[in-house]
């Protein structure tokens, strides 16, 4: 990141798997030979430093980095809201995701998971960061919104778990459809979108196509606004009928999650999860507010 921005930091684990990944068919490259010497090295943690090393400069030159790098400088905002960019490995596509954690002197880290695959592929990759990213940025930005206080319990688990089902599409759509009009769409997700939203809105039947179109243009998505129609209220361009309105109740305590502070191992402050990647569930302790 550019001077004054958050601190960037990539596990040395997923540059090591990556540039293995990328350079795996040409085994003339000089990589494999640096590579092997470093075994020679008694020392576990010069060794291991040395492993470190190889792999970061080999994930550099290979431009692995420039997709996470393009997508954090689409948004002027991470600068002054963010002091740390985390990307860390995982194995399982459905763990990919991105969490803002906030400490308790208001230190914001955003934490990013994604496979070393993913990488390989610069659209592939380019597309899934921006998306994420975006969700960090909406956290961060004011006019959004976001409020991360648990809920009661009212309504049941049920009722809860429908409402956050229905929050991430809505607010999946929303990042994508803002995507899309700055003119970074990708094949296939205005109807995966659409198909997400008819599924998790059935009561508006004939409307549903109407509403989504309505959903995708909309330029400035706000928490409140996707937390009252996910709880099936104030469609602009539906009325729904009393049989199919949803009671109201809170925000579902499974969104918010008390972050485990390095140190203390001790809930810190607050950290966000956008569930469609399955994280951590919450504690159900009532933790700090951003901010």
């Amino acid at each position: 990141m550019a001077a004054g921005g958050p601190r960037l930091e990539i596990e040395p684990g997923l540059l090591e798997e990556a540039a293995d990944l990328a350079l795996r068919g040409d085994l003339s490259d000089p990589y494999w030979a640096k590579r092997e010497r470093l075994y020679s090295i008694e020392d576990p943690e010069e060794r291991e430093r040395g492993f470190a090393a190889l792999a970061r400069r080999a994930f550099e030159s290979l431009g692995l980095a420039a997709p996470i790098l393009q997508a954090l400088a689409e948004h002027s905002s991470l600068s002054q809201g963010l002091q740390r960019v985390h990307v860390g490995r995982t194995v399982r596509a459905r763990e990919e995701g991105a969490e803002l954690f906030v400490g308790e002197g208001g230190a914001r880290t955003a934490v990013v998971r994604v496979r070393a695959q993913t990488l390989l592929d610069p659209r592939r990759a380019l597309a899934f960061l921006r998306h994420e990213i975006f969700h960090v940025a909406d956290m961060l930005d004011p006019a959004f919104g976001y409020d991360p206080a648990p809920p009661s319990r009212e309504g049941g688990p049920g009722a809860a778990r429908k409402v956050l089902d229905r929050y991430r599409v809505l607010w999946d759509a929303a990042i994508d459809g803002r995507l899309a009009a700055r003119g970074h769409g990708t094949p296939g997700t205005l109807e995966q979108r659409r198909r997400q939203f008819a599924e998790a809105f059935p009561e508006l039947r004939e409307k549903a196509a109407e509403a989504f179109e309505s959903w995708w243009a909309e330029p400035s998505a706000r928490h409140a606004d996707i937390l009252a129609l996910a709880r099936g209220r104030e469609w602009p361009l539906v009325c729904l009928s009393p049989s199919h309105a949803d009671p109201g109740h809170s925000y579902p305590s499974e969104y918010a999650i008390p972050y485990q502070d390095e140190a203390s191992r001790e809930p810190a402050g607050l950290v966000r999860r956008k569930v469609a990647v399955g994280g951590r569930k919450s504690s159900g302790e009532k933790p700090a507010k951003s901010g």
